[in-house]
């Protein structure tokens, strides 16, 4: 009996130990690094792509960021390309030559992935973003993708942020108590002095972002301080 119960304490005691070694924590936003994602805008990566005006187009008539972002999804919005050095509209992708159409593009602060790269189903575990198509206005044989986040949050930490006249001289502070968890990324307001809105996304998003083609040579993060638990500017 005494050789039984000793064998029994065994078994539990390996069981234990291998469900400690097997489990894993959930990560939750309490302990989530957050980010500013913003385009790298080196210029050996440019002269090689086509770059856009900063307004979208819709019916011919210039809109800003609010309107996308507001927008039902069947709406349809277009870009303009513009010629190099230049500053003119460009009509068709036959005059750039061996310039391409760039991976990812920014317009009035919202993103945009082009659609041969994105796959849709690796980004459907990524929480609160939605997918608008926009086209490049003329003969261009390409569409894009824009990123719209679902929330809009004012959650700067007043207290701790200190605001420069420049922004690159700022250090930005978030509240984590008002991040929803059910978000891997969201447009922060409350802090561009210009009224537009900051793309905020969390490790999980930037990781499913790090997959798509390109995206290491076009894609660049700054860890945002969080509580006081980091320290960076911007």
């Amino acid at each position: 009996m005494i050789f039984l119960k000793l064998i029994m304490r065994l078994l539990n005691k390996n069981i234990t130990a291998k469900t400690a070694d097997n489990y894993m924590l959930p990560i939750n936003n309490d302990n989530m690094k957050w980010y500013k994602i913003y385009l790298n805008g080196e210029n050996r990566i440019w002269k090689k792509c086509i770059t856009y005006s900063w307004e979208f187009i819709y019916e011919d008539k210039e809109i800003n960021f609010q309107r996308i972002i507001d927008s039902s999804s069947s709406e349809r919005y277009q870009i303009k390309a513009l010629i190099k050095g230049k500053g003119l509209i460009a009509k068709s992708i036959s005059g750039f030559g061996q310039i391409r159409m760039p991976e990812f593009a920014e317009v009035s602060h919202l993103f945009l992935v082009r659609e041969d790269i994105l796959n849709i189903n690796e980004l459907s575990s990524i929480k609160g973003i939605s997918l608008k198509r926009v086209s490049v206005y003329g003969d261009f044989p390409l569409d894009y993708m824009a990123i719209i986040f679902n929330e809009v949050i004012d959650c700067v930490d007043n207290i701790h942020s200190k605001r420069e006249e420049f922004e690159c001289m700022s250090t930005l502070v978030l509240d984590m108590s008002k991040i929803p968890s059910s978000v891997d990324g969201f447009f922060l307001k409350g802090w561009n002095k210009y009224g537009f809105y900051k793309n905020i996304v969390n490790e999980n998003m930037k990781m499913q972002l790090l997959h798509l083609y390109k995206a290491n040579e076009f894609l660049k993060f700054k860890e945002i301080e969080i509580n006081g638990t980091s320290v960076t500017n911007g």
